[in-house]
């Protein structure tokens, strides 16, 4: 691992990022034994003791990495996450944004007990509360294992919430402890802080304006369960929240409900408030706790906090599961298509597209989150057919494969970054306003793939062969060029090759593979994008047991080049993973929910009797 610290010794100047980096167990039993390191003369244990404090107070993050974790490659992306989304080149989805979000509250004394769960209790959640108050210790150290350990287990956004006992919650601390821990959880990275608006001004306002050079979103919140349920008494809440309202982002309101009635008169306090402009744009949870409160759980549209049935214990009565809600919104008719309309179609647009397994991975999606969306075949070699078809009043959007990828453009009125750099798009949805944006997910699975199974070696760049230059080449290309690698280009029309090696950094077309010029290197990965027709193989020069190949067609599953690696003792991506985990991340762009991977998976190994393909569910 490594250390970033701003000089030797124990003398430090404040940078503008200075990170300590916590190795429990594994680094100090090395430096301990390694004699070929410098020897300091004393305990390593010793050592950290005495400049922890100094790391601390010449640090803005801490990046902790738990005892006995054995996955350094997990623990370096999830450094280089935290890095980026602090530098700002990485941006967490802003989950109070969605038309609908869930966010999952963890009541165990530590996440170590949950860890048999993940992933099936965060199906359908947007992001997942630690009650640090819940933990069955609050010293500084357990807090950090635990959020170490519930960032391993999930990559969703972390909510750092110490609920007060005046506040419904176990934390009995002052309210400068109650800063201090909340200081400790933006200083791990976390992407929520949930404040309590109940603490004195000064206090608040400072630990406030520390988060606005961190990159962590605030809730700003207040829960009375004693008071009796009125109007008037949520307006005191708030009036508590929006004195810090400059410095929040999301606003949450809890009360109680002792009847069915108190939930109408918090849904006329929401209304009012909503149209007076007070909250200045902020999102607003609102809900009652209790099980007469139920209702307003239902109704909140907004990070609605949610259980699941294998947690033992919930974060407040009344809470419910994303199932129950989603099934009660269902049976009273709301629904929540990206764009607040009803159900309508999606389609695959394309040919040929008999065979395709796309409407059983989105019509599975839609299932499981009760959303009556149906996804369906559209094959036409005609671009204005599928226009004609995307303009139908009860079409919201749809896929995109041969021939229309490129051909589209022209009537897309937004495209994003990624499309636009491709020059191809596969996922259209529908504006508000009638017009059609276009997004790639093509490029998010190849990366995803790639990263999980090309090794990497420090101070290497990978070396890539790209076969083909026709459309679904240029997503290759653009994920080659951007995570990285240098890397061949082979077309059988060598212009096609160059023009495209043109575009992307560090790709360079070649005429001939038995020439290819490897400057002493072997190939890390050989990715197909040209038909399975086309019978394509390596020269037998190319392979070894080390190389990694990838199709992105998936019918037939084994073509002739991956069966050629394959039996070279080589390792495979097939077509069916790069469609399952592009799938994935267009359902949740046509749907504004999460994809639920492991029903999804399960569905398309149904369709295979034997051999099933590794999914990675």
């Amino acid at each position: 691992g490594k250390v970033i610290s701003s000089s030797s010794g124990e003398e430090f100047e404040v940078v503008d990022v200075c990170l300590s980096i916590v190795k429990n167990g594994v680094e100090r039993s090395v430096m301990n034994v390694d004699k070929s390191r410098v020897q300091l003369g004393e305990d390593i244990q010793t050592i950290w003791n005495r400049r922890s404090p100094i790391y601390t107070q010449n640090s803005k993050l801490e990046f902790h990495i738990r005892r006995g974790e054995n996955n350094w490659k997990e623990s370096e992306k999830s450094f280089s996450r935290l890095i980026s989304r602090f530098l700002g080149r990485e941006e967490t989805k802003d989950i109070s944004k969605l038309d609908s979000s869930f966010f999952l509250s963890l009541t165990a004394g530590q996440v170590e007990d949950l860890a048999p769960l993940f992933p099936q209790i965060v199906e359908g959640v947007q992001a997942v509360e630690l009650r640090v108050d819940l933990l069955k210790s609050r010293e500084p150290e357990f807090v950090k294992e635990q959020v170490a350990r519930l960032q391993s287990l999930t990559l969703l956004p972390i909510i750092f919430t110490v609920r007060s006992i005046h506040q419904g919650g176990k934390f009995e601390g002052k309210p400068e402890e109650y800063f201090r821990l909340n200081e400790l959880g933006l200083r791990l990275g976390v992407e929520w802080v949930d404040v309590e608006a109940c603490h004195p001004l000064d206090q608040t306002t400072k630990f406030l304006e520390t988060v606005s050079s961190f990159s962590s979103r605030v809730i700003l919140s207040y829960h009375d369960f004693e008071s009796v349920t009125s109007e008037p008494n949520y307006d005191r809440m708030l009036q508590s929240c929006l004195r810090f309202i400059s410095l929040g982002h999301v606003v949450k309101l809890v009360g109680f409900s002792r009847s069915s009635k108190d939930n109408f008169t918090l849904f006329s306090f929401v209304n009012r408030i909503k149209s007076s402009g007070v909250l200045k744009g902020r999102p607003l949870i609102a809900i009652n706790a209790g099980e007469s409160g139920k209702l307003t759980r239902i109704v909140n549209l907004t990070m609605t906090p949610v259980t699941h049935p294998n947690l033992t214990l919930s974060a407040a009565a009344g809470q419910l599961s994303v199932q129950q809600i989603n099934t009660a919104r269902d049976l009273l008719g709301t629904f929540n298509s990206p764009e607040g309309t009803l159900p309508g179609n999606f389609y695959l647009f394309g040919t040929p597209i008999s065979a395709s397994k796309s409407p059983l991975i989105h019509n599975t999606g839609f299932k499981h989150h009760n959303m009556k969306h149906v996804y369906d075949l559209f094959e036409t070699d005609s671009v204005e057919k599928v226009v004609l078809k995307l303009r139908e009043k009860t079409t919201l959007g749809g896929s995109v494969t041969i021939p229309h990828k490129q051909s589209i453009f022209p009537y897309l009125d937004k495209t994003s970054e990624a499309a636009q750099a491709i020059g191809a798009v596969n996922t259209i949805t529908k504006l508000s306003n009638g017009g059609f944006a276009g997004d790639n997910t093509d490029w998010v699975a190849i990366d995803v793939l790639l990263q999980r199974n090309v090794k990497r070696t420090e101070g290497k760049k990978p070396l890539a062969l790209l076969i083909g230059a026709g459309g679904t080449s240029n997503a290759v290309a653009y994920v080659l060029s951007k995570s990285g690698y240098d890397f061949f280009i082979w077309n059988r029309t060598v212009d096609k090759a160059e023009q495209l090696a043109e575009r992307f950094k560090g790709g360079k077309a070649v005429s001939s593979l038995e020439e290819l010029e490897l400057g002493g290197r072997k190939l890390d990965v050989v990715i197909g994008t040209v038909p399975p027709t086309a019978q394509f193989s390596l020269p037998t020069s190319l392979l070894h047991s080390g190389l990694v190949a990838m199709e992105l067609v998936y019918n037939p599953r084994e073509t002739t080049l991956l069966r050629q690696v394959k039996e070279a003792g080589g390792s495979t991506i097939e077509g069916i993973e790069i469609l399952f985990e592009q799938g994935l991340v267009q359902f949740e762009i046509f749907s504004g929910k999460q994809a639920p991977r492991r029903q999804i998976g399960e569905a398309l190994l149904s369709t295979f009797e034997s051999n099933k393909p590794n999914l990675h569910l």
